[in-house]
């Protein structure tokens, strides 16, 4: 394994939402494992019921009655359609530290290999 710093997590983005979805299966069948951001429930608001809902165990409940905001405060599923239409277009791999030099190399190959195909 090489020494320096390196990254948990590579994300790129993909023209559109059809080629990030295409984009992610190919890889897949390589043999490299790979997910659309938006659909990995990770750091998605839109999957986070419990906030959506307002099932916060704080006894304060901001955001939803907090005594620091006095505005009305919403949460659902489309209310940051930017944000979704990025994330939807996100592909997602994770480089996990076991990783040899070959595995990364593998990786790359087999981005610049779906890529040829698809873009």
């Amino acid at each position: 394994m090489r020494k320096g710093i390196r990254g948990a997590t590579l994300i790129f983005f993909l023209p559109t939402a059809e080629i990030a979805e295409k984009f992610t299966q190919a890889l897949n069948a390589e043999n490299i494992s790979a997910s659309l951001t938006y659909l990995s429930g990770q750091h998605v608001y839109a999957h986070f019921e419990q906030i959506r809902e307002r099932k916060i165990l704080s006894k304060v409940k901001c955001p939803w009655e907090c005594p620091y905001y006095k505005g009305k405060v919403k949460l659902e599923k489309g209310i940051f359609p930017q944000t979704d239409a990025l994330l939807k277009r996100a592909v997602h791999i994770d480089m996990v530290p076991i990783f040899t030099e070959q595995d990364e190399k593998d990786i790359i190959d087999g981005i610049h290999k779906v890529a040829s195909a698809l873009i």
